[in-house]
């Protein structure tokens, strides 16, 4: 069952159904691990503008929406019968 709450964070209002279980955000660490890529390639990825992260003190952090959003865009491999 999922709860709905809206969230403030700098001025700007963050909605979402809050799922028990699920992290409202990652640490870089956590992004790579659930994302299945390096460390290397989420820090090139922010820095590019594709990936937002926030910062809270020494932590960089990116919000489970953003990292879902980004993989979403992310371009699809086509199978060789599609590309035929």
């Amino acid at each position: 069952m999922s709860v709905t709450r809206e969230e403030r964070c700098s001025g700007a209002n963050i909605s979402r159904a809050v799922t028990p279980g699920v992290k409202m955000a990652y640490t870089i660490l956590d992004a790579a691990r659930l994302s299945s890529i390096s460390r290397s390639q989420i820090y090139a990825e922010i820095q590019s503008g594709r990936l937002s992260a926030i910062k809270i003190g020494g932590r960089t952090l990116i919000l489970h929406d953003s990292l879902v959003a980004w993989l979403r865009s992310r371009p699809r491999k086509r199978s060789k019968l599609e590309s035929s």
